[in-house]
């Protein structure tokens, strides 16, 4: 037995020293398929959380699932690795013993077979010494076993008869060990597919939160970026504004006067009427979800809300809510926010935001009620960019760079 005890030792010393991807259990194709089983497992975890609170709680969820999951991998790894160690020295002792006696030990019904029959001799061969008989009366065929036997066997020099007991009671040891290896691989590998399963899972909810975490973050620096964009483009257009408005007045002026309804000689005189605000009208009709300086919606979207959701279908119509000029035409794209800025007279503009699809162009003019675009912010569309649950249209009215609640002008 201590032959085998030296055996083991070294066989759990080999498990400490070669990594532990030496001993992989899996297949290539098996790990593959649970990693692409995983990534849909993710994807769809992610979608679902998502939709379950705003960007500051889906972080605070997705680090505590990081968090749960990281730990959990942790404790798993060590047991995965014991458990792995165990397994692989089960499977060194049956091919130690393989390898020592030069046979094929296929299964448990093969090593319970081989020791009745080593019993049996076992039984035998003491019957036979207790009662005189000579080792020459062994038949030749297990003579030649006992030699073999006790050619494995070292140290001192005992009888003929003592040499081939010590090399049979030996050889039944070994197989015994065999035996209990047999029994216990089973049990082990049923163990390790229990750590593997909640391994798998725990990854999962690690990944799931680092992506949550990792999006979520990226969502929120591309709203601010947006955010920042729009601000700069209202501060470009204040310089514009008394072009814009000048332009606007003159047009307003011709128009007046082909009607007959304005002297030329008395423009000057009327100039408390060519300064007049222009008249606002509904840029589309529908439910208003979130006014002016919603506070829900910073509360989602980490930035204050600085005009009026209006909810119409996707691709509905929208119409200037005043005579302007166009003065940008932001195409965001599949994943980027799409918006039209116009400016009016009075010093204002109006801001429509999340439209699929731009009808005007920079620079052109544009009359109240003229369709200049159609509606989107269905998540995920052209146009939608990351500030929108669902399809409507986003309305900001802007007087001298600083957003207003467009209640106040419409009627």
């Amino acid at each position: 037995m201590h032959t085998l005890n030296r055996v083991l030792t070294a066989l759990m010393v080999l498990m400490v020293l070669v990594p532990p991807a030496t001993f992989a259990l899996v297949s290539v194709n098996q790990r593959e398929a649970a990693q692409e089983s995983l990534q849909t497992a993710i994807s769809s975890a992610v979608y679902t959380y998502s939709r379950q609170g705003t960007l500051n709680s889906i972080i605070g969820k997705g680090q505590k699932l990081k968090d749960k999951g990281g730990s959990h991998l942790r404790e798993l790894e060590l047991q995965k690795m014991d458990i792995r160690h165990q397994i692989v020295v089960q499977r060194g002792v049956i091919d130690f013993v393989s390898k020592k006696y030069h046979i094929q030990l296929t299964g448990s019904g093969v090593v319970a077979t081989l020791i009745k029959e080593e019993e049996r001799r076992l039984v035998r061969m003491v019957r036979a010494n207790y009662f005189g008989q000579s080792i020459a009366s062994i038949s030749a065929s297990k003579k030649v076993v006992m030699d073999a036997l006790n050619n494995a066997v070292s140290g001192g020099t005992p009888s003929v008869d003592a040499d081939v007991q010590q090399a049979q009671m030996r050889f039944l040891a070994d197989l015994k060990a065999v035996q209990r290896a047999f029994h216990t691989l089973p049990v082990l590998e049923k163990k390790r597919d229990e750590i593997l399963k909640q391994y798998r899972s725990a990854d999962k909810d690690f990944t799931t939160g680092e992506t949550l975490v990792q999006r979520s973050n990226d969502e929120l620096a591309e709203i601010q970026r947006i955010t920042m964009d729009v601000h700069d483009q209202v501060l470009k257009m204040q310089g514009e504004l008394a072009r814009i408005d000048a332009k606007l007045r003159s047009k307003a002026e011709r128009a007046l006067i082909e009607k007959g309804l304005l002297d030329p000689s008395m423009i000057a005189q009327n100039q408390k009427l060519m300064n007049a605000s222009p008249g606002f009208h509904w840029p589309v009709y529908g439910r208003v979800s979130a006014g002016f300086m919603e506070a829900s919606y910073k509360k989602f979207f980490g930035v204050p809300h600085l005009g009026m959701d209006i909810v119409v279908p996707q691709s509905s119509p929208v119409y200037s809510a005043a005579d302007g000029v166009v003065f940008l035409v932001r195409d965001g794209g599949l994943k980027g926010y799409s918006y039209i800025l116009i400016g009016h007279r009075g010093g204002y503009a109006t801001l429509y935001g999340h439209v699929s699809q731009a009808l005007v162009v920079s620079g052109q003019d544009v009359s109240a009620g003229q369709e200049i675009a159609l509606s989107g912010g269905a998540v995920g569309k052209h146009g939608s960019g990351p500030m929108t649950t669902a399809a409507h249209l986003h309305f900001e009215v802007i007087r001298a760079g600083v957003n207003v609640n467009p209640r106040s002008v419409l009627p």
